[in-house]
């Protein structure tokens, strides 16, 4: 669904400038520079130092 809504915004022209879709476009489809703005994104680091500590608090039980 989201790739066929995707598909037909680009078909029809309807992407604005500042939309990140188009920017992803621009860059000819490359998902270097979509995985910096992941990797780099508070969600994404929030996401990883919960897994990271969660993965400390196990390990330390094991160790006790």
């Amino acid at each position: 669904m989201l790739l066929t809504q995707f598909l037909a915004i680009v078909t029809l022209g309807t992407i604005s400038v500042a939309d990140e879709r188009a920017d992803f476009i621009r860059n000819g489809w490359r998902t270097r520079r979509l995985h910096k703005l992941v990797v780099t994104s508070k969600a994404h680091q929030r996401a990883s130092d919960l897994g990271h500590s969660e993965q400390l608090s196990r390990e330390r039980s094991r160790k006790a």
